[in-house]
């Protein structure tokens, strides 16, 4: 009886969205990390594009078993501002 190969569980990294910083070189370690852990890693700092956002980032979302987000300290407060409300 032939058994079926172990699919690796897929894991969606999220870790900001600037290129140009040390954001990317942690996603892609992120990345490079799960990879050899035998997992099937996505990183969401790949794609950069409005279409692209719709096209892959949400299907690798809804088909992933794991979330992985890298939270990054800004310079601006009011990214994660808590607004009190009525």
């Amino acid at each position: 009886m032939a058994t079926r190969p172990v699919e690796a569980a897929r894991i969606f990294i999220s870790c900001g969205q600037n290129k140009d910083t040390d954001e990317a070189r942690i996603a892609s370690a992120t990345k490079i990390k799960t990879k050899s852990l035998a997992f099937d890693p996505y990183a969401a700092i790949d794609v950069q594009t409005l279409q692209g956002l719709k096209e892959s980032i949400f299907a690798q979302l809804e088909n992933s078993e794991y979330f992985i987000f890298v939270d990054f300290k800004r310079e601006r407060a009011h990214y994660f501002r808590i607004r009190n409300l009525p």
